[in-house]
């Protein structure tokens, strides 16, 4: 009877956890990421897809991580899942293109799984392991500087980018990604089916602002004529390589809108 009743029990107790870690009322389970501390900013792209049934645990995460001080989350949404038979609201080729570039330069042979969360563009894990998410954080922190943005009076952002030392021989590129709104959207079709679904900072598009960097003290400015009329914010990252698919070295995000 003792046997029976601890075994009853332990069955209880792990049925509690699982409700305890449904995530937003969207029956997406998900734990609490434990805090970590940051100095700087750290970037977070998340490469998911509406269509992936591994991916709303992902997409929690993110969730939490945007809440965070000094972490700038991105959600990009590939569209190559979209032949389960649901298209993707929120999809975007050029997201698959920058996983399969990420891929290449990181020795993977341009292989993509989602969900995946890059860390300042060199630091790849399972977007639904939080213990790979937290180490990752952890060993990024502090390798970023940070970028000033400022909206100006016209309604233009002003974007100060403090010098770093860059070898001529390590192009880098300075890169906008301009986001919607948080969105919560009922998913009709696919593996998700039935399911209703927050994204946050879902990427509308990105921009190349400069394509090759000095390294030396530079202001830019984006016009307001510029910005996605549905884009509630943006972030600038300077990253290495010929495709912006390495180390990201600087970074600063603007959020103007809910």
């Amino acid at each position: 009877m003792k046997k029976k009743t601890h075994f009853l029990l332990f069955g209880v107790c792990l049925l509690i956890a699982a409700w305890l870690s449904f995530g937003r009322g969207n029956g997406v389970s998900a734990s609490v990421l434990p805090e970590t501390p940051l100095t700087g900013p750290v970037v977070v792209e998340l490469f998911t897809s509406q269509g992936c049934s591994s991916c709303p645990p992902a997409d929690e995460y993110l969730h939490q991580l945007s809440t965070r001080a000094h972490v700038i989350a991105l959600s990009c949404h590939v569209t190559y899942w979209d032949r389960l038979g649901w298209d993707d609201t929120l999809g975007r080729d050029f997201c698959g293109e920058r996983q399969g570039s990420y891929s290449t330069a990181q020795g993977r042979g341009g292989g993509v799984f989602t969900p995946e969360m890059v860390v300042n563009g060199v630091k790849s894990v399972i977007g639904n392991k939080s213990w790979m998410i937290v180490n990752a954080l952890k060993v990024q922190d502090g390798r970023v500087k940070p970028i000033s943005i400022v909206k100006e009076d016209d309604g233009s952002f002003r974007v100060a980018l403090p010098a770093h030392n860059i070898a001529q021989n390590h192009p880098t590129r300075i890169v906008a990604f301009f986001y919607r709104p948080d969105e919560t959207v009922p998913i009709g079709r696919g593996e998700n089916s039935g399911q209703t679904l927050t994204y946050v900072r879902p990427v509308l598009s990105m921009s190349t602002l400069l394509g090759h960097w000095d390294g030396q003290n530079k202001t830019l400015s984006i016009k307001k004529s510029n910005i996605p009329d549905d884009a509630a914010g943006f972030a600038v990252i300077v990253q290495r390589g010929e495709n912006a698919d390495g180390a990201i070295i600087e970074a600063g995000e603007i959020r103007f809108r809910n």
